[in-house]
């Protein structure tokens, strides 16, 4: 095997794992405050290609203390 090729046990484990952080991630943003959503929108709005990563939202989860 060459360094750039991977087993498919771990494309799977890469595919199980971001779909876990992406349940994970709907779970915590669910019910979050109006301020946590603004927040969102600023950085949304900032981005200079109107994207929003799951470590920023992760970030502004921290923020707003809903860890």
């Amino acid at each position: 095997m060459t360094f750039n090729e991977r087993s498919h046990e771990a494309i799977d484990f890469d595919e199980f794992f971001a779909r876990w952080r992406a349940d994970r991630l709907a779970k915590l943003v669910a019910g979050q405050p109006p301020e946590f959503w603004t927040a969102v929108g600023k950085r949304l709005e900032d981005s200079s290609d109107g994207t929003i990563t799951t470590d920023d939202l992760i970030g502004l989860l921290h923020q707003e203390g809903a860890d």
